[in-house]
């Protein structure tokens, strides 16, 4: 009698084990997403007001190519660290990759103030070695930590952070740069890209699934939807240089420098909001067919932004609802090809496959800083058009797919 007691007591309490635990894991692995989401905050603060302001800062010393060859080197190592960073993480983890990241990024606003070429090209090229370690750490983190229904979501709450910490940054610099000395605003990005580690600190180092990375980078093109997914992101890589090259430019010609933060400072809100909403949406819904929809809009957005801005008259409004839009086409794209990445993968090979689409898209970033040194803004705008008309194909070739592998499941299921 006593025994039947206890077991009908010890049942229930077992039956509540198993949902206490995975409440437990859900707690610990959002306190894991915060931590690094306000890590990325604190990086990004600095380094991403820094490179705002770069082409500004020279154009206004009659020298803009020397921005734009900085930003082209932190591009073109970027790709080269890319490649090799998932096997230096598997060696050393995610945790310490971003640790020595953060070091790297920590020299590029100092190179700025000191306006010595030599010293901003080797602060460059370190950027660019710790991109590589910093983003396929924080790609592997946040794919170990989430489930499979939430990645959409906790990629939506990470950019929200990473873009709160570049809104304050770039707000802040466009209050002082004119008003103190540009060593003291560096200085600032400075300290706030190393206070980042106390983050990276506090986090926990994550159990990367056993087949996340291959020493044979090659395996990834074995999927063949990789090359589409690649195809259709390639427009997104333009929209940085457009953003910190082409328009800063413009805007700074046109209406100021001081105008180059408040203007550009949309392509960072934008991102608060649009991951998150796109990406709890590609979490229950077609990730494909967001995409297409997403292109629609690039292509609206820059249409509205070359208006806007090459007429005799800059149109302020129209610039900032294009570059709006913009950046809801960029991130809505960004956060969605993560997402489809990692459904596509699976655990097998996923960090070499999200290292070679950022590798693709980074080396079109390069090529289309470089670009801004030889060609006009407005023939890059025509160009960056016609890359995003195109991607529309390996998108309705995916949705297509798509479509196809879901009448056969249903086939199957009607058989069984």
């Amino acid at each position: 009698m006593i025994n039947t007691k206890k077991q009908s007591i010890i049942k229930p309490l077992r039956s509540l084990q198993r949902p206490l635990q995975t409440l437990q894991e859900s707690f610990q692995n959002k306190k894991q997403l915060y931590f690094i989401s306000f890590a990325f905050a604190f990086i990004f603060f600095g380094y991403n007001a820094s490179q705002q302001f770069i082409a500004g800062i020279y154009n206004s010393d009659g020298n803009k190519n020397i921005a734009f060859i900085s930003l082209a080197i932190v591009y073109s190592i970027f790709i080269i660290s890319m490649i090799f960073a998932p096997l230096l993480i598997k060696k050393i983890g995610t945790k310490k990759a971003m640790l020595i990241s953060t070091i790297c990024y920590a020299f590029y606003p100092l190179a700025i103030a000191a306006k010595n070429i030599p010293f901003l090209y080797f602060a460059s090229i370190l950027v660019g070695l710790g991109a590589g370690t910093l983003w396929n750490g924080l790609n592997l983190h946040i794919v170990t930590i989430s489930d499979k229904k939430e990645y959409g979501r906790n990629l939506g709450i990470f950019y929200f952070f990473l873009s709160l910490g570049s809104v304050l940054g770039i707000l802040i610099t466009s209050a002082l740069i004119e008003k103190v000395s540009l060593f003291s605003v560096m200085l600032m990005h400075t300290i706030m890209i190393l206070a980042s580690m106390i983050f990276i600190f506090l986090s926990k180092e994550t159990v990367l699934p056993e087949n996340a990375i291959e020493r044979n980078l090659l395996h990834v093109f074995k999927e063949k939807k990789i090359y589409l997914i690649i195809a259709a992101l390639l427009p997104i890589g333009t929209i940085g240089s457009l953003l910190y090259a082409t328009f800063a430019v413009i805007v700074s010609q046109k209406l100021g420098l001081a105008a180059v933060g408040y203007v550009t400072l949309i392509g960072y809100i934008t991102p608060m909001l649009i991951p998150y909403i796109s990406g709890r949406i590609s979490d229950n819904k077609s990730k494909e067919k967001i995409m297409f929809i997403a292109i629609i809009i690039g292509l609206a957005a820059l249409s509205l932004v070359y208006f806007s801005l090459f007429k005799e008259k800059t149109l302020l409004w129209g610039t900032l609802l294009g570059i709006f839009l913009l950046f809801t086409y960029s991130y809505t794209f960004k956060t969605v090809t993560n997402s489809l990445v990692a459904d596509y993968f699976q655990n097998k090979n996923v960090g070499n496959a999200l290292s070679i689409v950022e590798t693709c898209n980074t080396a079109i970033t390069a090529i289309f800083l470089l670009l801004n040194t030889i060609l006009p803004g407005i023939i890059i705008m025509y160009i960056v058009m016609i890359m995003i008309i195109c991607s529309l194909i390996p998108i309705i070739v995916l949705i297509i797919q798509k479509e196809k592998e879901k009448k056969q499941t249903n086939k199957i299921q009607k058989i069984f």
